[in-house]
């Protein structure tokens, strides 16, 4: 899944986690927890989503839509990050994998070659979600009519926001 997805899916816990405790130390744990969790989980979901494993700087419609994508990673950060920063932090972090092995990429000396917090995250997810139970799934990865999917969850997401009110 892609950053606002990530972002929602942290927002709607936070909200639902502060109707059934009160803050306290043990709540930030749980959500910080369930983030990262939530963000594995939605990352093994993946592969039903337009989610081209490798840039494909010459596509147009993927440039389009990774602008799409950062920009609202950015307006949800800004709309939201007064009140869900802590969870904003955790829901998203999985992703700096990326970040740091394109930086190696580039770089050259960074030795981070593999996605990291991505392969524990789906240690403890693949004890959960058997890949067995999501091999139904098309894979949808370099097919643009994946973007729906992905479109549709972060629209629902959006609404259960706007729901925990």
């Amino acid at each position: 899944m892609q950053g606002p997805t990530h972002l929602v899916a942290g927002i709607c816990l936070q909200k639902a986690m502060m109707r059934v405790m009160p803050p306290s130390p043990l709540r930030y744990l749980l959500v910080a927890l369930l983030a990262l969790l939530i963000h594995g989980i939605l990352d093994r979901l993946a592969k039903f989503t337009y989610h081209p494993t490798k840039p494909l700087w010459k596509d147009h419609f993927w440039m389009a839509y990774n602008v799409i994508l950062a920009l609202a990673t950015i307006y949800i950060l800004v709309l939201y990050w007064r009140g869900y920063w802590f969870v904003s932090i955790f829901s998203i972090a999985p992703d700096f994998d990326w970040v740091m092995m394109n930086l190696s990429g580039y770089l050259g000396f960074l030795p981070y070659k593999r996605p990291f917090l991505h392969d524990k995250l789906f240690r403890i997810i693949d004890s959960i979600l058997t890949p067995s139970r999501t091999r139904f799934l098309p894979n949808w990865n370099l097919k643009r009519k994946g973007v729906l999917v992905e479109l549709l969850l972060l629209a629902i997401l959006i609404f259960i926001i706007v729901m925990i009110d």
